[in-house]
């Protein structure tokens, strides 16, 4: 399957940026999020858990706005309840204030504000360091060492999970870890990243929890859940 299924994402979707509810929010804002900051993204992957990319990139323009230009030091000298007041739009503002509330004191105390010597370390130190954060777990550690470190990894979301499990690729249940490797074992070398980005749009355009547009969806030749469907 490993070269068919993202021939036929790639056919379908191209080189797009498949972000594009992000773009239309900062476009109408008259911001930009800059994604290759360290601290940055891991804010923006914080707010982004459990909700809309839309709703996320508002949460971040309304929390800087909130205090200004985002800095561990400028977050850490932050009142918490502020921070859930500015974040609120995208849900879960209480667990996710705190986590980045949490972020910012361990960066500004084992750190000092900097991030350079943690993105300089081999991938899997800079993984354990970041699972010391309390609140950051498996996926925000990766997504940052895809898009601030450049390597390749697929962070896995319940989009991935969903869409794993019905191509058949892994059993209900599986681990974070054993979906990585069903996807490494199924991407081409040197497109886990894209193949992620290629997966979460799929499950948000057609390989939904409820009411999935099968007979739709472009890879539903290689699918065993459309094949179980009878959809062909």
């Amino acid at each position: 399957m490993q070269q068919k299924l993202y021939k036929l994402l790639h056919e379908y979707y191209g080189n797009v940026n498949l972000h594009f509810e992000v773009e239309k929010v900062l476009k109408e804002a008259r911001r930009s999020i800059d994604y290759n900051n360290p601290f940055k993204n891991l804010v923006i992957t914080i707010l982004s858990q459990n909700t809309s990319d839309a709703n996320a990139a508002r949460a971040y323009l309304s929390l800087e706005r909130a205090i200004g230009e985002l800095s561990p030091r400028k977050i850490f000298a932050t009142r918490l309840e502020k921070i859930k007041r500015a974040i609120k739009v995208c849900g879960l503002y209480n667990s996710k204030a705190r986590t980045i509330k949490n972020l910012a004191k361990y960066i500004v105390e084992n750190y000092e504000s900097d991030l350079s010597r943690l993105i300089k370390m081999p991938a899997e130190q800079a993984r354990s360091e970041l699972l010391k954060i309390p609140g950051i777990g498996e996926k925000t550690a990766d997504v940052f060492l895809g898009y601030v470190m450049g390597h390749d990894v697929a962070p896995i979301d319940t989009h991935i999970r969903r869409v794993s499990q019905r191509l058949g690729l892994v059993s209900p249940g599986a681990s974070y870890f054993e979906i990585q490797d069903a996807l490494k074992r199924t991407f081409p070398s040197g497109k886990l990243l894209r193949g992620h980005e290629l997966l979460i749009r799929l499950g948000r355009d057609f390989c939904k929890a409820k009411s999935p547009k099968c007979s739709e969806c472009p890879i539903r030749s290689v699918c065993k859940f459309a094949r179980e469907r009878s959809i062909s």
